[in-house]
């Protein structure tokens, strides 16, 4: 837990840091083995190409903390903090509030209530980062028989 504690901190440090330096970008993931040694996904890089009315579920042995900037998720078998900016946050919040899972048109629907980005950006951004928080193994796809 200290180890989890000192990483994040560093990581929000960090993230500011940035953040007064860059311009804005669409990395949703940052992923985190040690403080030492940051790692980055991004967004974008390949599809599952998952059903629409598929559900999502958050995994089991995930766990989430939200800040300001966004939400820090901890893989506890793995050891691995991952950040997540603002906008990936809602997504998680919005998946979290449904723990019987979620489609990625209901993620759709729910940011849309706050944003104003197009509807087909929106989709296109939330099937790519549920596809990677599927291959970091953060969340789990289940086919919804109730549609």
């Amino acid at each position: 837990a200290t180890y989890v504690h000192l990483a994040y901190q560093e990581q929000l440090a960090r993230q500011r840091r940035q953040r007064s330096r860059a311009s804005p970008s669409r990395e949703l993931v940052n992923e985190r083995r040690n403080a030492q040694e940051p790692g980055v996904l991004e967004v974008g890089a390949g599809s599952v190409n998952a059903d629409k009315e598929a559900v999502w579920l958050i995994s089991p042995d995930v766990l989430a903390t939200y800040t300001e900037d966004g939400a820090v998720v901890l893989n506890v078998p793995k050891e691995i903090c991952y950040g997540l900016n603002n906008i990936a946050s809602r997504i998680w919040l919005a998946m979290e509030s449904r723990p019987s899972g979620i489609t990625p048109r209901g993620i759709v629907g729910v940011l849309e209530e706050t944003l104003e980005i197009p509807r087909e950006r929106l989709a296109s951004d939330v099937s790519q980062f549920l596809d990677n928080l599927h291959r970091m193994s953060l969340v789990r796809c289940e086919r919804n028989y109730d549609s």
